[in-house]
């Protein structure tokens, strides 16, 4: 995963490294995938699925929460030993830069309210 997304952080044929305003949105974006792939793996029901016991749905739910907090306590916050820590890290950092670097924007309507200038 770190591999692939320092690739992404690079301008192809420049030899140069992505703004950090155009790659934290790679980040964002694989980050938000990664949370989507990992709820999915712990909250899919399968098809199989009969309901009707409630006490064993219960059960069942238990499991899959305990089985999503455990996978996002070792990988997906940071502090962890995790390619994920890293990705975080590089969130923020690409974050922090973009906030300090970017300029004033100014933003105003058009007086007929049709154009965002």
């Amino acid at each position: 995963m770190v591999h692939f997304l320092a690739i992404a952080s690079i301008k192809e044929n420049q030899y140069q490294y992505l703004e950090p305003k155009d790659y934290t949105q790679i980040l964002a974006a694989f980050q938000h995938t990664i949370h989507m792939i990992v709820l999915h793996h712990c909250f899919d029901i399968p098809e199989n699925h009969q309901p009707g016991n409630q006490e064993h749905e219960r059960q069942e739910h238990e499991e899959r929460s305990t089985k999503f907090c455990s996978i996002r306590n070792s990988c997906l916050v940071i502090g962890t030993q995790s390619p994920m820590d890293t990705i975080l890290r590089w969130l923020r950092y690409g974050l922090g830069i973009n906030k300090m670097t970017r300029g004033n924007e100014a933003v105003e309507w058009s007086e007929d309210m049709t154009v965002l200038r």
